[in-house]
């Protein structure tokens, strides 16, 4: 049975950004219907968010707010969308006290509890924010459901567990989109003024990152129907415990219960010192300069230690068990034996890459030329974590403020956008060309299961020496094996039932973004920020100093730089080494100007 369902917007996504998204349309007067593949408010990223940053103002600088992620960011930064987020971060912070949204707070024995978030009581929470230092509150990090309820009572409908698998245009504009339940076999036909997708990064479901249901498909669905992609060079630079590496243990890590007294759970992993197997502490930055953001160059920086045979590595951490959440045995399972002699030393044994396959916080996603998220298709618009705003990722908290921010103004220009323009014709044969790709996996009588095709794919491209340290004839390796997967494993994909044709969409879409990381990685020509290059260790802000853009060409993947504008671009006559003040592996004892 077909399911034709008629909305002025539809938000594909029910996390943060499209939350705001869909609450902001709803404002403006629109008719709106949200669909998530899971269950909206409680799937993809935003359920583990427990901190954001708002700018005030009334209280802060905007320039020393400004700066404060220039180096760590390696001039990347979209300026223009930073300072929008900075500035439109408060109306956003209200927006969530106007919705009910709790934030957490401390008595005078440190002890946590649940508050309005503009109820302050405490250093952490926004009443005096320092003007020289940016401070990012802790919210309640499972209050998309308030959200759900706030949505729902305006008139809003939430569709759950349907998976959108094809966006359709007529005329060069968005018309609607096609997409199944795993639930039934209907399909589910929308037709609609504008889209918003807010539907997360891209990754490959990894296991032991809190993000393994974000496959890239709002991206893949943009790409195949015109639009462009950007930052698919850049690596996530997390890491597991080696001895539990399928272990959520930064989820412990930042768990609010925690007594504020209590400064052994007050550890962030990035910020702990690392350690080869000799014992030698693993530095990234420059002796004598001021301290960035280490994270990126901390990770490659342990993939060069492994390379060169220094492995394992090892994080040090609080030596006692009881109180440090990075030490102890998970519901106490065992482990080996060189992981409790670590533990007595107050170390924990690492392992990189558990985020392989995705891009950092904010750094790829569907290109927009402004700050009002729209996309290379008119009525398309892209927010949150899918939406590529280059915008980098200057502090903690700082995500958290994009979605909100990124989702309002997508909400709201959508909502504008089906106001002035009518209902889009639904084509008869654009419809059937969707039903066919989205069905085709379930009618097929043989071919290959989307879980074996998906454990190919990791083992290709989860080796540090592909994604992390990367070089030309291992990263064109990959990209012949990737190649034949997309021209010969996915067009016979095939599925049992409903939920393995799931699994074959998100398994369609993660061969093309694995395409579009390794075609990045092999164009950029050099190294910077979470892109390290064997081959090219230094930064090349002649060459480089650019976003690379991606979009399909005459049914071709073509990459394009685009520079960063001129008057984002470090200053040339200051030397190299205080330019960029964390270090790469390989980097020779001369550095250029």
């Amino acid at each position: 049975m077909d399911r034709l369902i008629k909305t002025d917007v539809l938000v594909v996504g029910g996390g943060q950004a499209g939350f705001f998204a869909a609450l902001k349309a709803q404002e403006q007067g629109a008719k709106v219907t949200m669909v998530d593949k899971g269950y909206a408010g409680k799937s993809g990223q935003s359920q583990n968010i427990t901190c954001m940053i708002y700018f005030d103002p009334g209280k802060n600088s905007i320039d020393k707010w400004m700066e404060e992620g220039i180096l760590a960011d390696e001039y990347l930064e979209n300026r223009d969308w930073v300072e929008v987020v900075y500035r439109e971060s408060k109306d956003r912070w209200d927006d969530m006290d106007r919705w009910g949204i709790k934030a957490w707070r401390y008595d005078q024995a440190g002890n946590a509890y649940l508050a309005p978030i503009n109820d302050c009581t405490d250093e952490r929470c926004p009443g005096e924010p320092k003007e020289d230092r940016i401070t990012n509150y802790l919210i309640h990090n499972r209050y998309h459901h308030k959200l759900r309820n706030v949505f729902q009572k305006g008139g809003g409908t939430i569709l759950d567990r349907v998976m959108i698998t094809s966006l359709m245009k007529y005329n060069g504009r968005i018309a609607g989109a096609v997409g199944f339940s795993p639930d039934n076999d209907d399909t589910y036909i929308f037709q609609t003024k504008a889209i918003v997708l807010a539907a997360g990064n891209g990754g490959m479901k990894n296991c032991g990152i809190r993000t393994n249901t974000t496959t890239g498909d709002a991206q893949a669905m943009a790409y195949r129907i015109g639009c462009a992609v950007t930052g698919k060079e850049w690596a996530d630079q997390h890491g597991s415990r080696g001895d539990f590496p399928a272990y959520p243990w930064t989820g412990n890590d930042r768990n609010p219960y925690y007594n504020k007294n209590d400064a052994t759970c007050e550890h962030l992993w990035e910020h702990l010192p690392m350690y080869n197997m000799e014992g030698k502490k693993i530095v990234s930055d420059r002796p004598n300069l001021a301290k960035v953001h280490p994270l990126p160059f901390n990770a490659i920086a342990m993939a060069y230690e492994a390379h060169i045979g220094h492995a394992p590595l090892f994080y040090k951490v609080d030596g006692n068990p009881d109180t440090s959440p990075m030490n102890h045995n998970p519901s106490d399972k065992p482990r080996e034996e060189v992981d409790e002699l670590a533990a007595e030393r107050g170390m924990v044994r690492m392992s990189m890459g558990r985020a392989l396959g995705q891009s950092y916080h904010l750094s790829d996603g569907i290109w927009s030329d402004g700050t009002d998220c729209t996309t290379q298709v008119p009525g398309l618009y892209a927010a949150g974590d899918c939406l590529g705003a280059r915008s980098g990722y200057p502090m903690a908290g700082f995500a958290a403020a994009f979605c909100a921010v990124s989702g309002a103004r997508a909400g709201v220009n959508a909502a504008r956008f089906s106001d002035e323009h009518g209902w889009n014709e639904l084509d008869r044969d654009e419809i059937a060309r969707s039903k066919g790709v989205l069905w085709g996996p379930k009618e097929r009588k043989g071919g290959f299961t989307p879980q074996w095709a998906l454990q190919v794919l990791q083992d290709i491209v989860t080796p540090y020496w592909v994604l992390l340290y990367k070089r030309e004839d291992r990263l064109q390796a990959a990209l012949n094996y990737v190649g034949f997967m997309r021209d010969h494993i996915v067009p016979q994909l095939m599925a049992y039932d409903n939920h393995d044709l799931r699994l074959v969409h998100e398994v369609r879409n993660i061969v093309l973004h694995m395409e579009m990381k390794l075609r990045a990685s092999l164009f950029r020509k050099e190294s910077r920020w979470y892109h390290y290059r064997e081959d090219y260790p230094l930064r090349d802000d002649e060459n480089w100093l650019c976003w690379v853009k991606i979009q399909d060409v005459n049914g071709e993947m073509t990459l394009s730089k685009v520079p960063i504008p001129e008057k984002w671009r470090p200053d040339p006559t200051v030397p190299y080494a205080e330019r960029y003040p964390c270090k790469f592996p390989n980097e020779p004892q001369d550095l250029p100007d």
